[in-house]
């Protein structure tokens, strides 16, 4: 065991060292309370972010309304669980016209390297892009991990469908949530035990290759209907609920644990 875990194993009564066990701390990943994933945002030319670009704000409104209902969902009402979402580095990239419709993996390289180009040291990044579907599918936000640089790096994809808003007509569309469910999915996939599923997992529902959807919630049920990891939970101005085994699970994700927070480079 290293130097970091010890000092973390004996600082933390929650945490057991076990002599036997290969040197390793026992396996109590429910004991992890406070957690954090640490992103740098990109926002591009002609995403709808709310902001007047001749008026740049640290933060544009759409942006820091997101971030809010994420932070707000992955914790327990008490605060005593939580996953810690810090936006570390934000900026605005006004030489890039690239859309959601777009996008396939040499756009999606490119738009990384222009992330890293900013700040190399986030969990994952987020790009806000125009466009209101995402490639060929009907999604509005899209996570994702790839290998670029060999370095392994988890994206997020936000379009100008996902924004929350009203339409001249009166009609709602768009939530708020969007980005904490691709979220949510980063802190899935990126699970130091292995265990990458939702903790009920929409497992009788195939996804476009044939494999079970696990990577979603079960949605048998009204109240699943509305979780945020449910498939298609996030209509216009539904808040949704996530669940205590849901929290759980996200703060087993290697960016919560102190001795392993992912890329740092």
């Amino acid at each position: 065991m290293d130097e970091k875990k010890k000092k973390f194993v004996q600082e933390n009564s929650d945490y057991d060292y076990n002599d036997s066990s290969i040197g390793e701390i026992e396996r109590r990943p429910h004991d992890i309370r406070i957690g954090s994933l640490n992103l740098a945002v990109i926002w591009f030319l002609e995403a709808e972010v709310e902001q007047d670009i001749r008026i740049l704000t640290p933060t544009p409104p759409r942006i820091t309304r997101e971030l809010n209902a994420a932070k707000s969902i992955w914790r327990t009402s008490d605060g005593a669980r939580k996953v810690e979402i810090n936006m570390i580095y934000s900026n605005y990239n006004d030489s890039n016209q690239i859309y959601t419709e777009k996008l396939d993996e040499k756009v999606i390289e490119e738009i990384v390297k222009i992330g890293k180009g900013y700040y190399k040291r986030a969990d994952a990044y987020v790009f806000y892009l125009p466009g209101n579907l995402i490639m060929d599918t009907q999604k509005v936000g899209l996570a994702l991990d790839r290998i670029i640089d060999n370095e392994h790096t988890y994206i997020v994809i936000m379009s100008n469908g996902a924004r929350a808003r009203v339409e001249p007509t009166g009609e709602k569309k768009g939530n708020d949530y969007v980005l904490a469910h691709e979220l949510g999915h980063i802190l899935y996939c990126t699970n130091y035990y292995g265990w990458k599923q939702d903790p009920k997992p929409n497992d009788d529902t195939l996804k476009g290759n044939g494999k079970p959807d696990i990577g979603h919630h079960d949605d048998d049920t009204e109240e699943e209907r509305r979780n945020l990891m449910a498939p298609n939970s996030l209509g216009p101005g539904v808040i949704p609920t996530i669940n205590e085994d849901q929290l759980i699970r996200a703060l087993q994700s290697r960016f919560c644990l102190p001795w392993n927070p992912g890329p740092r480079n």
